[in-house]
Order: C-alpha cells, then structure tokens, then sequence
C-alpha cells in the first residue's frame, strides 16, 4: 500500500485532524482539511515519507470518525431493516463526495440498489435529505428512521405478520415457479385478511414498498437457490467471490467456527466434558487472528458476538495469564467488513443491529463454497493440526485416522489449559512465522501497516457493553423487571414505575458475559440507565451460560426432592389410613362387647333416651350373675359413650 494507489477523495488523519485528498499528481498531493478551509500541500515523495512513518495515517471506514453514540432503540424489525438499508445508501454517497448534493448520485443509487436488491430505490432528492440528516445528526443510524411508519401497537403483531410473510415466502416465493414479488404481495394480503377474520384481530397488512424490502432483505443465495437451482447460485456466487484483495489491516476480517479435534475433561473431577468448539475472527490483510473464542455451546449468537467484542478490545487483559507467554497479541479496531458464511446465527436481528451500531459491513457467503473465505478456513485447519491433533484425547480428522483410539478415556486436557495453549500458539508461533502469501510475519505485517492506519474503537468500554447486549422486553412490577429468575430494581427504576405506570412494557439490554446488571431503556430522557441485580453476591461476574446451567441443576434438584416429598407423603397418608381403619375396627368390637355384657343391641336413632332408661330397667337379662361379680357404674354414662 502506497500513497500513490489512493483515490481521490480519501480521508486521511495528518496532525490529529481529519483530511481528505483533494488532488494527487505524479509530483504534488493536496489534502483539505474536513473542519476548515485550510489545505496542505506535499511533494509526492514527502506525502509517502510521512504515511510510511505513519505522521499520515489512513482512515479505515470512510463513515468511522464517530461511533453511533445513539442506539437503535424502541423500533421494529421492518423498521430496521429500512434502516440498514438506507445506510447503505448514504454510507456509499459519503464515501465518493465530501458533502451532500444532489446532482451526480445516479450511479451511487443504481449500483447500491444492484448490490442490496433493492427494487424501489431512492431518487437523488430522497437521499440527499437521508444524508442531510445523517449528518446533522452526528452520523447516528436513528436519524435514519422513517417516522411516519412508526404506528402506535405496531410491535403487538409484528411477531405474528412475520410469521404470515414467511409462510407466504416458501409457499409462494422460494418456489422453482418463480412467481413474482406481486404475486407475494397479493398472497399476503389474502392471508392477513383470512387471518383476521378467523381470529378476531386487525392486523394491517403492509405496504407494496415495504413487502418488496422485505423480499429483497432474504438471503440472495438462498433466493437463488430455491428458484434457479444449487448450479445456478453457485455460479452466481462463485464469479464474485474470486480475487478479494486488501489494502489495510481492519479492511476485511473472516469469521468462521470449527469444532476442535480434541475431548476436554473437567477441572475438578477430571470425567470427559466434550468436545469444545472455536469460533474464530481472522484479518485478511495481514493474516493475524483477531479473536479465538473457546466453549462448550454449539456455533450461536451468543457466541459470534462473543468472538466479535474480543476481536475489537485490546487483549492484553485475555492474554495476562498465559504461562510463558514472551510475545504480545497488538491486534484491535472495529473492522470495515465482516465477512461470514450462511449460519443461522450470522442472520440473527441482534448480531445485525450490532454491525450497525458499529459501522460493520455485514457479507454472507454461501456454505460448501471455501474459496469465499479460504484465509479463515485455512487457519483453522492449521490450527487443528499443530493443536487439537498433537494433544491425548484427540478425535483427529476423521473417523478413519482415528480408528479404535479411545479419545474419551485418553483425554488429559482441560478447558482453560486448551484456551491457554491456544493463546501461546497463535501469539508466539503463529503470528511469529513467516507467512508465504505476505512474505512476512502476521505480526510484522499488522505493526508495519497499522502505523499508517488509526483502528477505531468504540467511545467507551461501556457503551461498547451496551452495543453489544442482547434487545429484549420486559414488564416492569413493583419489584423491579424479572429476566431469566433474576430481579433487577433501583431507585431510578421505582421513578420510571411512577411515571408510566405498573405493568408497562420496557425495553431492556442484557449482556449475556455478566449478570450483574442490566440497561432499561428510559423513552423521556431517550436514554439507558443501569439497573443491578438485587442479589449482587451471586450474579457478580456470572454468564447467562453459567446462570442456565446452574437453574438447570436446580430444577433438577427441585424435581427430585419434590418426588421424595410425594414419595413421603403417601407412605404417611398409607400409614393414616390403615390407623384409622384399625382405630374404626376396635370401635365396632368394642361397643358390641359392652352391648352384649349387659344383655342389649346397640340403640339406634329413632328410640329416645328415656324409652331407652325403661327399656333397660324392665328388660330381663339373658344370662345369670351373683350380684357381687356386677361391676358398679354408671349406667347413664356408659349409655351416653355407646351414642357418641
């Protein structure tokens, strides 16, 4: 990368104020400052001289001076995706003129309406005001909203009209008849209307405009596929996969998960656990990891977001406890483009809001094709072969390299030792060997280059927290706002329970890294405020992984004490009974003895006690006793105790 192969236009950092190239000749190099009318002007020789000492330093994203400040927030998924949309837009504009007009954005629009599949583009006027806007709002993707689609209850049945659409979408669409977005459109209506009269609801069916967006939002591989064929998409694909260059460290980074070939025990019982599996973010410009993320959770969400926060963060913190660890791992910044292949987790709404807030073009890849992103596949491989392969337990590649070696009972290796192994391979070997497709280390590679780049990074750790939580809504109660069996409640929360009332749904942010608090979402001051959990001792430092598991175990315990208690309880109500029936038999024989001895039956209910008193004075006994073997008591008593 030299400062001659840069086009006309480019922003530039030079004394720590942002430039931009306004004329570049064989002999003379213009740049005018971004903030005030001055230029400065350099030979050739001296504006290469100071890139290559890094006095002059490259702007990665032309849009990447300011992080988004201003979260998407309170807005649906339709929304969003307008959103995104127009960012494409405004993001492509920017980055060819240094100020918004309108004359001269036909070319902008046809190519970005090309490459999105767009088929109801902007004209000029449309996005000269989305770019005013932008601007004027400090570049923040909120600006970008399109307010008068924001209708009251919206959110109740957007859930329910996305589940109509895709239906609509594989009955109608992703069919090899191919019918058209109209036919989806008609389609869809029908439904909506069929829909609200079996149910009894109104849900309103959405514009022609926005169906179209949301047609054009599906997977294009996808859409190829199911309507052309597998060939047809893999060609499609194929011819513009090839060739991928770089210029600068952060241009283009690869994402990608493998499972390691190796079983892991357990710290404390040393019992085989599994097989982890490595989620991994490498830059293709200088071929040095970014991130390498190690659990036990299959490829998700969670776990992309997770390799994406370490990629952008310093690692000095990560590294800290590796034994003999000699070398440092310098590799940080918010990246351009992160370019991923066609996992369910890499469409996730909240990974895609995520890039968003962040300025990070999103590029899915179909599967089975490598070549797409060949510097991440590559890696990995190499990594399972010096790592995974070489250590006891190993699964190896393949079934049949394996043959009968037991990797369960051979495993030696725990989690933490593996991520520490790990970590001293990729800093002290890996990114220290010379690497033949940038004749030189990944290491020297990102130092050299990077010194004629300024990485970006989030505003602050906090904010990048907040980006990076996952969206979700709750109720709030008088004892705060319950997620996942955990109470969250402050003082500022109790105020916002006043203000809209109980039982008001709020949007809430969690980080699924740590527990210990979450961020309500407070619409009059358009802001997030921290709320911790009531139990601090315990949720201190606690992944949303560890919190599961461990109400994993106790439901379990709970289930099994309860059926103890059952257990218990019916020997107990066995043991009742039986005393009961026992206690009712003595009865019976009992007033039958007594009756017998004084030569009566027992009385029933419909004889009175006098008739009763003269029946036994008057009546005869039927046996014969000296009067001296009478007992003496009371007759009236013991009558009173048969009648009980």
């Amino acid at each position: 990368m030299t400062f001659r192969s840069f086009p006309i236009g480019q922003r530039l950092i030079f004394n720590k104020a942002y430039y931009q190239i306004t004329m570049l000749t064989s002999d003379e190099v213009i740049l005018k400052s971004l903030s005030d009318p001055e230029e400065v002007k350099f030979t050739l020789e001296e504006a290469e001289e100071l890139f290559r000492t890094g006095v002059i330093k490259l702007i990665i994203h032309p849009v990447k001076e300011e992080i988004n400040s201003e979260l998407l927030t309170d807005i649906s998924e339709l929304q969003s995706s307008i959103v995104m949309n127009r960012y494409e837009y405004v993001k492509a504009a920017e980055a060819r003129y240094p100020r918004p007009q309108i004359v001269g954005l036909e070319e902008i629009i046809l190519n970005v309406s090309a490459r999105i599949g767009d088929e109801l583009p902007p004209s000029n006027l449309t996005l000269y005001r989305w770019w005013k806007r932008w601007l004027g709002s400090g570049k923040q993707l909120k600006s970008l909203e399109n307010k008068s689609d924001g209708r009251r209850g919206y959110r109740k049945y957007l859930s329910t009209l996305n589940d109509i659409f895709y239906e609509v979408v594989n009955d109608v669409y992703l069919t090899r008849e191919r019918q058209s977005k109209q036919e989806v459109y008609l389609s869809l209506k029908s439904r909506i209307k069929q829909y609200n009269h079996v149910n009894k609801t109104t849900i309103v069916a959405p514009s022609r405009a926005t169906v179209y967006r949301m047609l054009n939002d599906l997977d294009d591989y996808t859409v190829t596929a199911e309507r052309y064929g597998i060939k047809a998409a893999k060609k499609k694909y194929r011819t513009s996969g090839k060739g991928v260059a770089t210029t600068y460290p952060l241009e283009r980074v690869e994402i990608d998960h493998t499972p390691l070939d190796v079983m892991v025990i357990d710290e404390k019982t040393e019992l085989t656990i599994g097989r982890p599996y490595l989620t991994c973010i490498l830059d293709c410009h200088t071929r040095l990891p970014l991130a390498i993320s190690i659990g036990f959770e299959p490829p998700s969400e969670l776990s992309v977001i997770r390799a994406l926060r370490q990629s952008i963060w310093m690692k000095d913190e990560l590294i800290k406890d590796v034994p003999d660890l000699k070398g440092t791992w310098p590799a940080y910044g918010i990246p351009s483009l992160l370019v991923c292949d066609n996992g369910l987790e890499f469409h996730a709404n909240n990974l895609r809001r995520v890039c968003g807030e962040l300025n990070i073009e999103l590029m899915f890849c179909p599967k089975h094709e490598p070549h797409y992103k060949g510097r991440i596949e590559r890696f990995l491989g190499t990594l399972n072969r010096q790592i995974s392969q070489r250590i006891r337990g190993t699964t190896f590649s393949n079934i049949l390299e394996r043959g009968d070696y037991n990797s369960v009972s051979e495993a030696v290796v725990t989690l933490k030792e593996l991520q520490h192994l790990i970590y001293f391979w990729v800093v002290d070997i890996y990114s220290q060997t010379i690497h033949k497709s940038i004749a030189t280390t990944p290491y020297n590679k990102w130092v050299t280059d990077i010194a004629r780049v300024e990485p970006i990074l989030p505003i602050s750790k906090d904010q990048f927290d907040l980006i990076c939580a996952r969206k979700e809504e709750r109720t709030l109660s008088h004892e705060g706002i319950y997620f996942e069996r955990l109470t969250y409640n402050s003082e500022t929360l109790r105020v916002m329970r006043m203000m809209y009332g109980e039982r008001a749904k709020v949007q809430i942010r969690i980080d699924p890294e740590n527990l210990e608090k979450i961020w309500v979402y407070d619409v009059s001051s358009d802001s997030f405020i921290e709320v911790p959990c009531v139990d601090q001792d315990y949720a201190k430092g606690l992944t949303l992984l560890q919190h599961k598991m461990i109400l994993k175990v106790r439901i379990e315990r709970q289930k099994e004490i309860e059926e103890e208690l059952a257990d218990d309880l019916m020997d107990a109500k066995n043991v009742f009974n039986q005393k009961l029936k026992e206690l009712n038999a003595d009865k019976r024989i009992k007033k039958r003895s007594q009756a017998a001895r004084i030569g009566i039956l027992p009385f029933t209910n419909e004889t009175n006690c006098s008739d009763q008193e003269n029946a036994i004075k008057s009546r005869k006994p039927q046996f014969f006793l000296d009067d001296a073997d009478i007992p003496d008591f009371d007759l009236m008593d013991r009558e009173d105790e048969d009648n009980e």
